[in-house]
């Protein structure tokens, strides 16, 4: 390689770029600054060898209008003709002819003072107009008739506004209602002290925590708690087979009491499947759009597996619901009883706080104690103890 000069090895590559933009040299395949180095002398040396430009011919000067000249021929791209001195005297003579009309200024002073005499006449008129008494009537008249215009459009807004505002009244209560009852219509039933003792087991215990769970679910309603469906977990001995959801169902007026399981089954009643998430949240769904207060019964909730179970933790959650046909489905106006077979204790019939624990801990267990287990532990609000099979009747 050429050894570079001096003033190329000390400059940067901005610098070798801006000078071989302006030689027009290209950097194409210039990655490295030797390689912009050795471009600038390749274009250095290409400007040098390059045939000096070709000087300019001569073209003949073309003799130039003096100031004095300019000045005294005025432009003009039309040459006017050549008057005849007949006509320059004519024109001399009508010239002289006009200069002595308007020098007199008769018709321009007449116009100017016609001008003036007719805004005196006007000002004159309109000041009479004004301060004369049919005038003031007239005035009068059209201000009774502004007033009483003017109280005619504010009768007009102010029914206006009125039916406005009584069409955005029943546009809410019917959104109210819809909230409360579903959108298809549906009713609201009560879980009541006696439905709920007739699903729990028959002593004096349970028959006051009943009461007690019912009382507090009704100060809950009326209160200022967050909005949430009441969840009730009652525990079952595993030989029991009575149905939590035809109890209910006989006792209620209301038909919006649902049932759900967490397996498919054949004509026979045999489980053939357990459930996906996306039936039970179909099926759940479709219950609440048409009783938003309905009472959802989840029968064997050992039956059902954490996924499946996530649609019912969202709707029994703060202010939850579902989704479905792309609408939100709310779920915190239900009340949710569900029921789970556990191994029975004697115990268990006279101790609420131990049934509390004991069943809480085999749901976490079965649920597979992660994170999901522990959240939906915490949207039960009741634990009770479901009938045995002696007290069926």
């Amino acid at each position: 390689m050429p050894r570079l000069p001096a003033d190329v090895q000390k400059m940067t590559v901005a610098q070798l770029k801006e000078e071989l933009t302006l030689l027009g040299a290209s950097m194409r395949g210039c990655k490295l600054k030797k390689d912009y180095q050795e471009r600038l002398v390749e274009a250095r040396k290409a400007e040098k060898a390059a045939p000096p430009p070709p000087k300019p011919s001569r073209s003949p000067v073309k003799p130039m209008v003096t100031l004095v000249e300019g000045f005294s021929r005025p432009f003009s791209p039309i040459k006017s003709p050549a008057k005849s001195p007949a006509k320059a005297r004519v024109n001399k003579g009508s010239s002289k002819k006009k200069a002595g009309k308007t020098s007199t200024g008769g018709p321009g002073f007449m116009s100017a003072f016609s001008v003036i005499a007719l805004i005196i006449a006007l000002a004159v008129g309109v000041f009479f107009f004004v301060t004369s008494e049919d005038a003031k009537t007239g005035h009068e008249r059209v201000n009774e008739l502004f007033k009483t215009a003017k109280g005619s459009l504010d009768e007009l807004y102010s029914l206006s506004k009125g039916y406005v505002v009584s069409l955005e009244l029943l546009k809410k209560a019917t959104e109210e209602l819809q909230q409360v009852f579903g959108a298809a219509g549906g009713c609201r039933p009560l879980l009541t002290e006696e439905m709920l003792s007739s699903v729990t087991f028959q002593n004096d215990v349970w028959g006051a925590w009943s009461k007690s769970v019912v009382w507090s679910m009704r100060d809950a309603a009326r209160g200022d708690a967050p909005k949430k469906g009441a969840a009730i977990l009652l525990a079952r001995n595993t030989s029991y087979s009575g149905s939590v959801y035809e109890k209910l169902r006989d006792q209620s007026e209301c038909e919006c009491v649902g049932q759900f399981f967490g397996a498919n089954t054949n004509s026979r009643g045999d489980e053939v499947s357990s459930k996906s998430r996306g039936q039970v949240q179909k099926e759940l769904a479709e219950f609440l759009s048409s009783c938003g207060h309905g009472i959802v019964v989840v029968e064997g909730l050992d039956t059902f597996s954490s996924d499946s179970l996530s649609p019912l933790h969202n709707a029994m959650s703060e202010q939850g619901g579902l989704t479905h046909d792309g609408k939100m489905v709310a779920g915190y106006r239900a009340t949710y009883v569900l029921t789970m077979n556990i191994p029975m204790e004697e115990r268990f019939q006279e101790d609420e706080d131990l049934v509390k624990q004991a069943v809480k801990r085999i749901l976490v267990e079965r649920l597979g104690a992660g994170e999901f287990a522990s959240a939906f532990r915490r949207r039960i609000d009741y634990v009770g103890l479901g009938r045995e099979p002696s007290s069926s009747s």
